[in-house]
C-alpha cells in the first residue's frame, strides 16, 4: 500500500474508475442496432453478439484479478483498458456478425481487468477503518460513469453515427491509462508482493480457499442476488410497464418511463454510495446489509396494485436504495477478509458473481414470465434476495473502527432523502395518464 493516501491520488483513482463502465454502457444500447441494421444480424445472432462477451469476461475477471496480485495493479489495468479500446475500434472493421462475435469474445476477456483492478486500487489506498467509505467512492465513480456514458451513447449515435461511439470509448480508455500512470502510484508494488507471498510463494492461487471464507461467499451471493433482480427489472419490468401502458394505467412510453426512473435515482445515489460506505465503517457491515436485502426482497413484492403508479415507482426506489447500500458494504465485507496479495483474485470472483447474476437472471426470469405470467414471475424473483436476507442474520463481519458517522454526514444524508422524496411527486405525475 502507498505510505500516504493523498486526496489527489484518491481522486485520480476515482476518475480512472469512472471509465470502467464506459464500454459496457455505451455499447449496450447501440451495438444491437448496429449489428442488426449495418451487418444484417438476425435477432438470435444479435443475442450471441451481446452474450459471448459475458462468457470471456468471467475468465478475464479471474485472470486479471490474479495478475494484479502478482504484478501490481497498474500493468494489468493498462493492458485491459488499451485492449478494450482497440477492440471496440475494431467494430468498424467488421463486415459480418461473425466478425463481431469474435471481437466481442476477445474484448470480454480484456474488459475483465477493469472491475477488479480499479476497485483493488481504491481498496489498497483505504486507511484502516475507512474501507467502506473508499468502496463508496468506487461506487460513486461507477454511477457517474454509467450516467455519462449512457447519455453519450444516445447523443453520439444519433448525431454523429456509430463510429463516434466507438471512438469515444477508445478515447476514454486511453485517457484512463494516462491518468493512471500520471497521477496514481502503484498501490501494490512487486517488491511488496514478493514480501507478502514469501511463505506461500510456491503455492498455486487457491480460489476455492478464498470462497470457503463465509463472508466472501456471502458477498458473492449478495451481489449475485442484486443483479439477478436487476435482470428481472430489465426483462420483466419493462414488459410489465408496456402492459400498464396498454391498459392506460401509465402515460409515457415504457422505455422512457423505466429509463427516467432509473436515471433519476442513479443520479441521486452517486453521493449516497459514499455515505452508506461511511455508515458501514461506523455501525459495521451486518445491519446495513440486512436492511438492504430486506428491501431487495420487498421490491418485487410491491407490484401488487398496478392501478396505483406509486407502486410502480416504489419498486424502483426500493431496488435503487438497496443497491446503493450493497455496493460499498458488500465490497468492504469482501475485502475485509482478503490479504493485499489476494484482493485482485477475490474481487475478480466477486465480479464473476455479478456477471452470473444478470447472465442467468435475465433468461431464467424471461422463461418464468412466459410460463406463469409477468406479475407472478416478478414476485418469484424475490426468492433469491429472500434467501440472502435470511443468511445476512448469520454473517459475522470483522469489527470495524471507523469512528463516528458525524452530524454533518447525517445532515447530508437526510438532505439526499429529502431530494428523493421531492423527486417522487413529478415522477408519479409523469407516470399517471
Amino acid at each position: 500500500m502507498v505510505k500516504r493516501t493523498s486526496r489527489y491520488v484518491v481522486a485520480a483513482a476515482a476518475v480512472v474508475a469512472v471509465f470502467y463502465m464506459f464500454e459496457t454502457q455505451m455499447t449496450a444500447p447501440v451495438l444491437p442496432i448496429y449489428s442488426a441494421k449495418e451487418l444484417g444480424a438476425l435477432p438470435f445472432m444479435v443475442g450471441i453478439v451481446m452474450g459471448v462477451y459475458s462468457i470471456t469476461n468471467c475468465f478475464g475477471n479471474i485472470v486479471f484479478g490474479r495478475m494484479s496480485d502478482l504484478w501490481g495493479r497498474r500493468l494489468p489495468l493498462t493492458v485491459g483498458f488499451l485492449g478494450t479500446g482497440l477492440l471496440v475500434l475494431a467494430y468498424s472493421l467488421a463486415t459480418s456478425p461473425v466478425h463481431l462475435v469474435v471481437i466481442r469474445l476477445i474484448q470480454g476477456f480484456f474488459s475483465g481487468a477493469l472491475g477488479p483492478c480499479t476497485s483493488a486500487i481504491l481498496t489498497d489506498l483505504a486507511p484502516p477503518g475507512r474501507r467502506g467509505a473508499y468502496m463508496g467512492v468506487w461506487g460513486m465513480s461507477v454511477a457517474i460513469g454509467v450516467t455519462i456514458s449512457s447519455a453519450l451513447a444516445g447523443i453520439l449515435s444519433t448525431s454523429f453515427g456509430y463510429f463516434s461511439v466507438w471512438l469515444t470509448i477508445a478515447s476514454g480508455c486511453t485517457l484512463a491509462v494516462i491518468i493512471l500512470w500520471a497521477f496514481v502510484p502503484e498501490t501494490h508494488p512487486r517488491q511488496q508482493v514478493q514480501l507478502e507471498t514469501s511463505t506461500v510463494k510456491t503455492q498455486k492461487p487457491d480460489f476455492i480457499s478464498i470462497l470457503k471464507r463465509k463472508n466472501v461467499l456471502f458477498a458473492c451471493l449478495g451481489i449475485l442476488s442484486q443483479y439477478w433482480l436487476l435482470g428481472t427489472i430489465v426483462v420483466l419490468f419493462s414488459l410489465y410497464l408496456a402492459d400498464l401502458k396498454t391498459a392506460g394505467i401509465i402515460k409515457p412510453d415504457p422505455k422512457m418511463a423505466l429509463a427516467m426512473l432509473l436515471a433519476s435515482f442513479g443520479l441521486a445515489s452517486v453521493m449516497l454510495n459514499y455515505l452508506f460506505g461511511r455508515l458501514a465503517d461506523t455501525v459495521g457491515r451486518k445491519w446495513p446489509l440486512t436492511a438492504a436485502f430486506f428491501l431487495l426482497t420487498a421490491a418485487p413484492l410491491l407490484v401488487s396494485n398496478p392501478s396505483v403508479p406509486l407502486i410502480v415507482f416504489a419498486w424502483i426506489i426500493a431496488w435503487s436504495l438497496a443497491a446503493t447500500i450493497t455496493w460499498p458494504t458488500l465490497l468492504a465485507l469482501l475485502t475485509d477478509e482478503l490479504a493485499p496479495h489476494e484482493r485482485g483474485a477475490g474481487l475478480g470472483v466477486f465480479m464473476v458473481a455479478l456477471t452470473i447474476g444478470t447472465g442467468i437472471g435475465m433468461p431464467v426470469m424471461g422463461a418464468a414470465g412466459n410460463a406463469i405470467g409477468l406479475d407472478s414471475a416478478i414476485k418469484l424473483a424475490a426468492i433469491l434476495p429472500a434467501i440472502t436476507f435470511i443468511l445476512s442474520w448469520f454473517i459475522q463481519p470483522k469489527p470495524v473502527a471507523g469512528g463516528k458517522f458525524g452530524t454533518r454526514l447525517m445532515i447530508i444524508m437526510a438532505a439526499f432523502f429529502v431530494i428523493l422524496i421531492a423527486l417522487s411527486y413529478p415522477l408519479i405525475r409523469f407516470l399517471q395518464p
